[in-house]
Order: structure tokens, then sequence, then C-alpha cells
């Protein structure tokens, strides 16, 4: 069996939407109306193209993650594990403000951005990679995964699988929209492959 990993964001969450949109973090609401079509779409595509049989199926525990996984599952025939370890970046007092609200509260930028710390009870980017990364060893080391969790989450994974060092932190982002795939592989030769990063054709081409 080859190693595969599949990433996935949730799809559109309410937080995202509306006049004064919440932030995001540990912010937990559940997936609009567009969310959980984009879930089930990205469903249709999985199953068209699945990950190699006996993969593992996680998910963050947060609703709008979970709710995405259960659709995408439904799909594929299989029930996702959600882990608290997936989660998006702890953003401690924040979470549930508005992003008007959380910038009054948000400690300025000082120093490498892998200590900043923005909001007090939250985590930085170290403490975060270091939460994902543990998942990442525990789990995903061996044979095929797919994980529907969050766009920073999604980051910490890639670094992880691509086994990028920590003093690219602040210099690299991946981006990923709602529903956006990941598909990352180790190849023949032992080389950790990108197949692509935040593919959406699923989303914009009608199923079947």
């Amino acid at each position: 069996m080859g190693r595969e990993l599949i990433i996935i964001r949730h799809g559109e969450a309410e937080h995202l939407v509306g006049d004064d949109p919440l932030t995001g973090g540990w912010t937990d609401t559940p997936l609009t109306a567009l969310g959980r079509a984009q879930a089930l779409r990205t469903g249709f595509a999985l199953a068209a193209e699945p990950p190699e049989s006996g993969f593992g199926f996680w998910c963050s525990d947060l609703l709008r993650a979970r709710e995405t996984a259960e659709r995408i599952g439904a799909a594929l025939g299989r029930t996702p594990v959600p882990d608290a370890a997936l989660r998006e970046f702890n953003n401690g007092i924040a979470a549930g403000m508005t992003k008007q609200q959380a910038h009054t509260h948000a400690a300025p930028l000082e120093g490498h951005v892998g200590d900043w710390r923005p909001y007090a009870g939250g985590e930085n980017w170290r403490e975060f990679m270091a939460r994902v990364n543990r998942f990442a060893e525990a789990h995903l080391s061996e044979g095929s995964h797919l994980v529907v969790c969050h766009s920073g989450t999604a980051f910490n994974l890639v670094f992880w699988f691509l086994g990028l060092e920590e003093r690219y932190l602040g210099q690299v982002y991946t981006d990923l929209d709602p529903c956006g795939i990941i598909r990352l592989r180790t190849s023949a030769f032992g080389e950790n492959t990108i197949r692509c990063l935040n593919d959406r054709s699923h989303l914009v081409t009608p199923p079947g």
C-alpha cells in the first residue's frame, strides 16, 4: 500500500459570512447551506477517485469539520473519527468574538511569528504545530489517510508531511478555501510529493 494524505478544509461555515463575521479558531459554528452543498460535492469527487482501501478517516471535532466529514463519509461509505488535536488554532478569549471585537484584544506581533500568542488563553503557532504534529506522528505516518480539518491545521499537516523546517514559519503558507482539497503522496522513490493544493474544481463542475 502506498502512502497518501488527503486534506480537506471544512465547507463554508456560519462564522465566515455576514456583515460582522466572527473569528475562526475555536469558534464553533455549523455549516451554511452553501457549506453543506460544498461538502456533498466534495464527497462525490472523492468517491470518483477515492483513497486506497483501508484508509484512515479523521476530522476535527469542531462542528463545521464534523458536518463536512459526515457528508463526505456518506459518499464514501465511511464514518469519520473526530479528534480535538485536529482543531484550528486555539484563539483563546477571541473564540466567539467578532473580528472587530477580537482585534481590540489581540497582542501585537513581536519577535518570531512562531512565538506570537495573539490572544490570552490561546496558543502560539509553535504550540499549534506541535499539537498537530503529535497527532500526525501517532496516526498518519503509514498508509493512506483522509483528514477533514481547518486551513491552519492543514498548513501544519503539509509542513509535517513534507518535512519542512520550522524556520520557514512566517515565510510560506498554504491557501485552502472551503472544501479545497490537498493531495500529498510518497513516491515509489520515497519522495514526499505534492499532487495538488487547494483543488476546487469539484465545486465548479457539476458532479457526475
